[in-house]
């Protein structure tokens, strides 16, 4: 049985996982896509054919990365600084017997 306490703690994580699903999800569509584009003729060399997808998924993996970083970097607004504070504060009294 969860507490208000874990409730108000589970529903941030809930939404950074479900972010986080929706950009794997739409990581795995682009490898998915990429994949079927593979198709090896007996004409091509075959080098070339599997290098062009794997560099094709070397640009998306570099792509995400740098979003990811991006949003790693982005400061919290100073004036949202006391609420967070506030919120955090009253979570960890609320811990306490």
């Amino acid at each position: 049985m969860a507490t208000a306490v874990e409730s108000t703690i589970v529903k941030p994580q809930t939404a950074i996982l479900s972010k986080d699903n929706k950009e794997l999800s739409s990581a795995v569509k682009l490898l998915k896509e990429n994949l079927e584009k593979i198709s090896i003729s007996s004409d091509a060399p075959v080098m070339q054919v599997v290098m062009e997808p794997i560099q094709a998924l070397q640009a998306q993996i570099a792509q995400i990365q740098e979003q990811m970083q991006v949003e790693s970097d982005a400061e919290l607004p100073k004036e949202e600084i006391p609420q967070v504070a506030e919120v955090v504060y009253h979570q960890f009294c609320s811990r306490i017997p």
